[in-house]
Parts: structure tokens; C-alpha cells; sequence
């Protein structure tokens, strides 16, 4: 990837969801799944953020949020994902 070039701005332009036209799209217990989400979704030109990591030991969830108008085809992603990674299929009777 050149880092000096568009593609750097892209990057960058997916790592910022504004705050005003922003939803939530779920939330995970543990830092690592959360950003395996939001880099699935990244690679698939989806920008998402990530709230702070929490302090060590204290119980919160990390919330990860995209674009109002990007979610219905984040949700999809996200399941199929889920779906790929335990072997589910809807067609299958």
C-alpha cells in the first residue's frame, strides 16, 4: 500500500465515524473481537470507530459505530462473518 498517496487518506477516512450521524452497532467485552470487527468492516470500506479501551479490571464494553447511512450493510457483514466463522448456514435444512 502506498502510504504517501489516496490510499492513505482512505485509511484514515475509515477510521473516523462522525459523532452527530453516527449509530451503534454493537459492543464487545473483549478489545481484540472488537477490532477484528472493525477491521472486517474496514477492509470492506466500512468506516467504524471504536470507544476508548476500558481500564483494566473494571467491567465496560467497547461500543463500535458506524455511519448512519453504512449500517444495514455493516449488520450483514458482521453476520456473515458470524456465520462463516461457526459454520452456520440459513440454507441448510
Amino acid at each position: 500500500m502506498n502510504w504517501t498517496g489516496d490510499n492513505f487518506i482512505d485509511d484514515l477516512a475509515l477510521h473516523y465515524v462522525d459523532p452527530n450521524n453516527r449509530i451503534e452497532l454493537d459492543r464487545f467485552e473483549r478489545w481484540d473481537e472488537a477490532q477484528l470487527a472493525c477491521g472486517l468492516l474496514r477492509s470492506n470500506g466500512v468506516a467504524c470507530e471504536l470507544s476508548p479501551m476500558p481500564l483494566p479490571g473494571l467491567p465496560a464494553d467497547i461500543i463500535l459505530w458506524v455511519h448512519n447511512r453504512d449500517a444495514k450493510l455493516a449488520w450483514a457483514l458482521l453476520a456473515d462473518a458470524d456465520r462463516e466463522a461457526f459454520g452456520k448456514n440459513d440454507d441448510a435444512a
